[in-house]
């Protein structure tokens, strides 16, 4: 009976599958037993089925788009938590090699990822915001909707994205073989979490903030070639902390990177899945920001550092959320605050507000790509019951899909609005990379100090006369993060008069402020 109870179950399941068809583009993936692992890959087997646009697809129909070999692995760093997968994918050919294939009618590639919309249950985040980047005129991953099945399990809706990579239809840097000399060929680099990878380091500038660089291509950099960038990347974010624009800065891509992730409040921008790409010497050496990558938690999809609020920079993160680790990079501090940058900024805005980025346009990006899902988001959310349930770090519940849309909608509209207002004022002030206060001032006995620190942080901290002589010391250290109040220890014999207050760390003046002493 047991035995009969499943084959009748089965059945049910195999009919109900048979007649499946969706408006959009049917993956199929089979693994024959295997369990698809983090790492390594595994060869399996993956077919599509695709009419092409406005067509129905069936699932009992013959694959006509694709059927071949896949390596497949899943993928991502917090989002593995998740019961829904993504996934790297290369397409490839019988002997293993791999094979370029145009997916769902994006350029041929072989490299590609199944995205699972899990945490962001608008399910459009990362491919609106990659085609709001695109409008910049900037290269951003290409995306198409479609449905998966896993071993004739359905898994919800995906997005086929274009996997960052040197390509010439992607990221538009000449790939450098191990043997090449460092100049012939373009790097790629991600500004994220630090790993124990060999190909990555620690920025010397921005000891304090754990700055890590991570050479996403060449995949196996050798010692001169890591040597190389290492050196160029520093020598930018010098020229930057020294209030130079750097020659080799493309001024445009990073200014498009700023407002594609200030458009969107990125709680990640600038910190985690950053990259940055550089040119080979011949066609000018340039470093560009970008591509744009992993925008789940914008649009005020996130609780923390006040990102569910339409108002207020993302840039600002290092002083709202003083904890993150990794932080912002130092530079970007100086570079927000240089006057070229910030005029490129404020002209590249009103271009796209002008243009692709108008009201109306912004709200038909959002109302197509919900046409375009349509009833494939019930097929989703009846997998994967989600709606109406917190997933960390949601800072919105809808109750339905149609509610999600619509926050994220409402947000975006609140954000434009705001933003408009801060490039009409060219209120572009970058809050300053160090905070102190000293109080009250004048003093007669107590003397305090308010200091924005982090644990890592040594003060020496000096009292001066009017003729430069120090009268005064006292080293602070052993902080939390955030605003903290230290009373100074000055002498009581101290005589009233003016002095001079100055802040050192790491042997440099951060701080200078007049003071004075008065009669009780």
């Amino acid at each position: 009976m047991k035995n009969i109870f499943f084959i009748i179950i089965f059945s049910i399941a195999t009919s109900l599958n048979a007649q499946f068809s969706s408006h959009l583009p049917i993956v199929l993936i089979e693994t024959d037993g295997q369990t698809i692992p983090d790492d390594p890959r595994i060869t399996v087997q993956m077919k599509i089925i695709y009419k092409g646009k406005n067509k129905i697809n069936f699932l009992s129909d013959t694959p006509n788009h694709y059927n071949g070999k896949i390596s497949i692995e899943t993928r991502g760093t917090s989002s593995q938590q998740y019961p829904k997968k993504q996934y790297n994918i290369e397409t490839q050919k019988e002997n293993g090699e791999a094979k370029n294939v145009a997916l769902l009618d994006l350029p041929e590639e072989n490299d590609w990822i199944l995205n699972a919309p899990y945490v962001d249950k608008s399910l459009i985040r990362n491919s609106l915001t990659y085609h709001l980047a695109s409008l910049t005129g900037q290269y951003a991953p290409r995306t198409r909707f479609c449905e998966l099945f896993l071993n004739g399990n359905y898994q919800g809706l995906y997005v086929l994205t274009e996997k960052i990579k040197p390509d010439k239809n992607r990221v538009p840097i000449e790939k450098l073989s191990k043997n090449e000399a460092p100049e012939d060929g373009g790097f790629l680099l991600q500004i994220t979490r630090k790993k124990n990878s060999g190909t990555g380091w620690t920025s010397p500038l921005n000891q304090n903030k754990q700055t890590y660089y991570e050479i996403v291509s060449p995949k196996e950099p050798n010692i001169g070639q890591k040597l190389y960038i290492k050196n160029y990347i520093s020598n930018f974010e010098y020229d930057l902390t020294q209030q130079w624009l750097p020659n080799h800065l493309d001024m445009t891509s990073f200014a498009s990177f700023f407002l594609v992730n200030e458009l969107t409040k990125n709680v990640d921008a600038y910190r985690l899945s950053t990259y940055l790409y550089k040119q080979k010497e011949e066609r000018g050496g340039k470093i560009f920001a970008g591509p744009f990558w992993d925008f789940n938690l914008a649009f005020g999809n996130a609780w923390y550092c006040e990102a569910p609020q339409p108002s207020g920079w993302a840039m600002s993160n290092n002083y709202i959320c003083p904890n993150q680790n990794p932080s912002i990079p130092e530079w970007w501090d100086h570079l927000w605050s240089h006057p070229e940058f910030t005029e490129e900024i404020r002209e590249q805005w009103l271009e796209l507000r002008n243009g692709p980025w108008s009201d109306d346009n912004l709200n038909y990006y959002i109302d197509q790509m919900e046409e375009e899902i349509g009833i494939a988001a019930e097929r989703n959310f009846k997998r994967w019951t989600v709606l109406g349930t917190y997933i960390d770090p949601n800072a919105f519940v809808g109750q339905t899909w149609r509610e999600e849309i619509q926050y994220l909608k409402s947000f975006l509209q609140k954000r434009v609005i705001w933003l408009d207002k801060m490039m009409e004022k060219m209120e572009f002030q970058a809050p300053t990379p160090f905070l102190a206060q000293v109080y009250p001032n004048p003093f007669t006995e107590n003397l305090n100090l308010k200091i924005q620190t982090k644990p890592i942080d040594v003060f020496e901290v000096q009292i001066l006369d009017i003729f430069g002589r120090p009268v005064f010391s006292q080293t602070l250290k052993n902080f939390n993060y955030g605003l903290q109040e230290f009373p100074l220890q000055v002498p009581e014999n101290l005589n009233p008069g003016l002095y001079f207050l100055r802040i050192h760390q790491n042997g440099h003046r951060i701080y200078s402020e007049k003071i004075s002493r008065k009669w009780y």
